[in-house]
């Protein structure tokens, strides 16, 4: 049905109007009329013009939304399937919109926007970054695994992060090398921590703690399995870094007469 023309005019603009249509230049008589005119047409008034105007809007703001939304499923969709493709998974296909795991793509598609919108990155790399940590969390490929993994890849690759942009990484790889020699030497067994990003991160975090205190790496390290070897366990690298670690290392110092000037 073809929308009934409104006008909406200010008083001044008005009285301008009809005294141009009018031929009329006395000002008493357009104010007359002017008041007149308005005093009949108030109960005419479009009251649902600002509503209709707003509803639209909302209405268009909403279809694209909707629309982002499928284009953000159908992205991550087929990003997984690339990627399970490339891990040589079989009797894998592509989630489509016909799916009855649609629902559940569109509600990843939007924890992995966030993830994108929360560390600044383009939309396709982000979703492939966060489809390739989920799936590096996964023992065996589950998609509904991915409904609780936001916070866990949000963790991870900010220790991805922190790993790439470590000033001194070679003596962060010395320090893990020390801690990964004694772990040997008490048990016998390597875990290659250096393969696992939100546990190796921490030795990012205790060379600079280390660097901060103003000691080697090798004293910081042995510091901290002297300080818990009444324990008779291994230091977790979480134990590494935080004032408990820092007490090791003074502790250690003190015993051993060794002074340092801490930063």
């Amino acid at each position: 049905m073809k929308r009934e023309p409104g006008l909406h005019i200010g008083w001044n603009d008005f009285k301008k109007v009809i005294g141009e249509v009018l031929g009329w230049e006395d000002d008493d008589q357009l104010e007359g009329l002017a008041s007149e005119v308005f005093f009949r047409g108030k109960p005419y008034s479009l009251h649902t013009r600002t509503i209709t105007i707003s509803n639209d809007r909302m209405e268009k703001k909403a279809k694209r939304l909707l629309e982002s939304s499928r284009r953000d499923a159908a992205l991550l969709a087929k990003l997984i399937y690339a990627r399970r493709k490339t891990m040589k998974h079989r009797g894998i296909s592509q989630t489509l919109p016909s799916s009855r795991d649609w629902p559940m793509v569109k509600e990843i598609a939007a924890h992995a926007l966030n993830f994108t919108n929360e560390f600044g990155l383009a939309r396709r790399y982000g979703f492939i970054k966060y489809i390739d940590i989920g799936i590096s969390k996964m023992q065996k490929f589950a998609l509904p695994k991915f409904l609780n993994m936001y916070e866990g890849i949000c963790l991870t690759y900010q220790a991805l992060l922190e790993i790439e942009e470590d000033p001194d990484s070679e003596t962060t790889k010395e320090m893990y090398g020390i801690y990964s020699k004694r772990v040997i030497e008490n048990t016998g067994i390597h875990d290659r921590l250096e393969e696992l990003p939100d546990k190796y991160v921490w030795f990012t975090r205790a060379r600079n703690q280390a660097e901060k205190m103003n000691v080697s790496v090798r004293i910081y390290m042995i510091a901290q399995f002297e300080g818990l070897d009444f324990t008779k366990g291994i230091p977790h690298p979480t134990q590494l870094v935080g004032p408990k670690a820092t007490e090791r290392v003074i502790r250690y110092c003190y015993e051993h007469n060794i002074k340092t000037k801490a930063k």
